[in-house]
Formats: structure tokens, C-alpha cells, sequence
């Protein structure tokens, strides 16, 4: 505390300030004052998880209340909000995340975490073979090989035996 003051005392007297006494914990009291919100803020994102995580275990009558108390913690804080989207996504609770997402697209904050949230919620996978082919046809054609590459064993695993994907190879034209 006391090389802190001293330097403060430094770095004001450079500005040709000089700092009295008791001016330090009228400053410290002010910097915590002005941080009080942000901590406010994460303090509730962190009970909203804590709440999210306990719903995941309870019983379905409690899940309801814990759910409803989490999204009540974050309500127009858009972090928040993508923190219980995220952990109900996890724990398979698609109404509290799909809630979670509309109270975060009315906020008209964090977009890209919005699209993405609303991507895993929308649950737009091919559903032949064929299709998954072509979704993996485009990722090569746009150079995203290792995406590809994960994507296909994805798809062999949910469609086997698909000729389809059997005739597939991301590693062509790779030049090895």
C-alpha cells in the first residue's frame, strides 16, 4: 500500500500535483464506487449460472423455479443472457435457451453471439446423406478442410454406408 502511494505521489508530483493525505482513500472509495455496477453485473451472471447448473440436476418442478430465477437475474444484461443460453443448451433445456436468446435479440446487443446461439438453436443439419455431402462439397470448395474433415466424420458416424460420403476425400489436392 505504501510503494503504491508513493508511486501515485511520483507519477502527480511529474504532473506538478501534489497528492494531501487523505485525498487516497477518498480515491480508493471512488474507484470502488465506479466499479460497483460492473460487479454488481457479474456477481448476478454468476448466481444466474450457479442456478443453471443446480436446475440440471433437479427435479422437474424445482427446474422450472431455478430456470425462472436465472433468466430473472440476467434479465437485459446480454452477457448474462448468453450464459444461461449456453448452459440450458448444454443441460438439453431448449425452452429456458430459446428464451434466453429472445431476451438477448431484444436487447439488440452482442450479435455475433446472438447468430451463433441462434444457429445451435435452429438445428438446420442435413438430413440425407446427399445433403451432408453437399454441406461438405462447399467447406472444401471454400478451403476449410479441417472443418470438412470433421464434418464428414460426423456424418459417416450418423449415415454408414452412405456412398455419398464414402466417395469423399479431403485430402485431395493437398499435394503431401
Amino acid at each position: 500500500m505504501r510503494a503504491m502511494k508513493q508511486t501515485l505521489n511520483l507519477m502527480l508530483s511529474a504532473l506538478g500535483l501534489k497528492l494531501a493525505p487523505w485525498m487516497a482513500p477518498l480515491a480508493a472509495a471512488l474507484l470502488a464506487l465506479l466499479f460497483l455496477p460492473l460487479y454488481r453485473v457479474n456477481f448476478r451472471t454468476k448466481q444466474a449460472r450457479k442456478r443453471m447448473v443446480r436446475a440440471g440436476a433437479a427435479r422437474p418442478e424445482q427446474r422450472d423455479a431455478l430456470t425462472a430465477e436465472a433468466l430473472g437475474l440476467v434479465t437485459g444484461n446480454p452477457m448474462g443472457l448468453i450464459v444461461v443460453a449456453e448452459e440450458a443448451l448444454n443441460r438439453g433445456m431448449r425452452p429456458v435457451a430459446e428464451e434466453a436468446v429472445r431476451q438477448l435479440a431484444e436487447t439488440g446487443k452482442r450479435r455475433p453471439e446472438l447468430r451463433r446461439l441462434q444457429r445451435q438453436l435452429s438445428d438446420e443439419r442435413p438430413t440425407t446423406a446427399e445433403a451432408e455431402a453437399a454441406a461438405i462439397e462447399h467447406l472444401l470448395e471454400s478451403g476449410m478442410r479441417e472443418k470438412a474433415r470433421e464434418r464428414l466424420q460426423r456424418a459417416r458416424e450418423r449415415f454408414p454406408g452412405a456412398e455419398a460420403l464414402a466417395e469423399i476425400d479431403v485430402d485431395e489436392g493437398r499435394g503431401d
